[in-house]
């Protein structure tokens, strides 16, 4: 069996193919592939307004919101910490868990 410019072409073609799967599957070429942008520089200073001539109407200082993002008062105050015993462990690996929480306590 000789070699012809064909099969020698087919077999580099099929070994690049393989090399450049393997370094795909492995993550050798994630930091080519999958380069970020650079992030968007924010402004550093807002834009300044002019203040308001006396005797126009000038923009309307907002009113003070209430804060939407304040913490909640917790549910109960009497809130029981759950507590576990391990009541069986069989020779399979399954094990049966019993304790005692509050009512619908996740």
């Amino acid at each position: 069996m000789t070699i012809n410019p064909v099969k020698a072409l087919l077999f580099a073609v099929g070994g690049s193919v393989a090399a450049a799967g393997t370094a795909y599957v492995s993550g050798a070429l994630d930091p080519y592939l999958n380069r970020a942008p650079p992030a968007e520089v924010a402004s550093l200073t807002p834009p300044v307004e002019k203040p308001a001539e006396p005797g126009t109407d000038g923009p309307v200082s907002p009113a003070p919101a209430t804060d939407a993002r304040a913490p909640a008062a917790p549910a109960t105050a009497d809130a029981i910490a759950p507590t576990f015993d391990i009541v069986r462990v069989e020779i399979k690996g399954s094990i049966v868990v019993a304790g005692n929480a509050a009512p619908n306590a996740k």
